[in-house]
């Protein structure tokens, strides 16, 4: 698992919100993968992100050219 399919999911979903938790369960993975992941993205540009109280969600930003 990397962070393409992290990339590739909140792609195929684009216009939903996910955490790490909801990212977890659904791709079978770690939390620890998952937010590595997300981190790098976040970095790029990738995917943005918002704060729910103690949680942040994220979903895919589209790349216009």
């Amino acid at each position: 698992m990397g962070q393409r399919d992290v990339y590739e999911f909140l792609k195929a979903n684009e216009g939903s919100w996910f955490c790490a938790g909801d990212l977890c369960e659904k791709l079978g993975v770690t939390i620890g993968a998952v937010t590595a992941s997300l981190r790098k993205l976040r970095r790029f540009r990738e995917v943005r992100s918002r704060r729910d109280g103690r949680k942040t969600y994220f979903s895919y930003t589209r790349q216009d050219a």
